[in-house]
């Protein structure tokens, strides 16, 4: 229904609309799609999507729906590490304020507390995403042991961690813990060590300039040679149209996705563009844009 009301909905000039939604990975072709039609589509990732079946009689006016699959559930908990940082801290408390916004409240809890007070926190129908206020390492090398013996003893609690940029430079140490509770980090840029195009950049960087890259988190080689294809291509396709234009784009980055947004009239340019690093428990790391 979103799908096609979207496409209806994008003819009108004076209406300023986004999709919000709520998908599983499976069903992202749909919000490719539409935004390449130019809608605007913030998704929140969920296991399902809401799947139904219209089931119509002879009366065409009389139908019966089957509801097959719900989009999942979530039980917001926000972390009390005890080591709030200025940036976890901002984070959490604006998540907070635009759930409250939705209608959607969130729950407290210290990392340092006992069984009771996690399941008290926590609930068994939804799926409990968490999101510590500090971006360290050290609170969430705490959290991911607290949630190990937490989730041996009471399975019956499904998790999920929320985080930061920097949780991604994490990886060496807390992958399995990762996948393990169905983690999520934004981010605006992100690189796969291990895949072709990663790879192959890496190469041609050490052929054409003698030297391997500098080891650097984002890679501002990288960074760079997006940034210039970014604008050169743009500007080689749409002309003096580029700024109104981006959507039109084709994103293919090595790291860097951009899209820049004019926030204030008379204002610099600022980078809108987020995603998510998503470690699903079947050991797989995808994009979730």
């Amino acid at each position: 229904t979103s799908y096609y009301f979207s496409h209806a909905i994008k003819h009108f000039d004076d209406i300023d609309y986004t999709l919000v939604t709520a998908l599983a990975e499976s069903e992202m072709k749909s919000v490719e799609e539409l935004r390449a039609e130019g809608i605007e589509v913030a998704v929140m990732p969920s296991r399902h999507t809401v799947y139904f079946e219209n089931i119509y009689g002879e009366n065409q006016d009389n139908r019966t729906q089957r509801v097959l699959a719900k989009a999942d559930l979530v039980n917001y908990v926000i972390l009390n590490t005890n080591e709030s940082d200025t940036r976890g801290s901002l984070f959490t408390g604006k998540l907070k304020e635009a759930l409250a916004e939705q209608g959607t409240q969130t729950r407290l809890l210290n990392i340092e507390g006992d069984d009771f007070a996690y399941e008290s926190a926590f609930n068994q129908t939804m799926v409990n995403c968490i999101v510590p206020d500090n971006v360290g390492i050290k609170s969430l090398n705490i959290l991911c042991a607290r949630l190990k013996s937490f989730t041996e003893a009471h399975p019956q609690y499904a998790i999920r961690l929320l985080g930061y940029p920097e949780w991604v430079t994490y990886t060496s140490t807390l992958l399995n813990s990762f996948y393990r509770f169905d983690t999520y980090a934004y981010c605006t840029y992100y690189n796969h060590p291990l895949s072709a195009s990663t790879q192959s950049f890496g190469s041609a960087f050490a052929s054409n300039f003698g030297h391997p890259m500098i080891p650097s988190f984002p890679c501002f080689a990288m960074m760079g040679f997006d940034m210039g294809l970014y604008f050169m291509s743009g500007l080689a396709t749409l002309g003096e149209t580029f700024d109104s234009r981006q959507d039109e784009l084709v994103r293919n980055p090595i790291q860097h996705p951009f899209l820049f947004r004019q926030d204030t009239e008379g204002g610099e340019r600022m980078n809108h563009f987020v995603q998510m690093v998503h470690y699903s428990p079947d050991q797989k790391i995808t994009l979730v844009q």
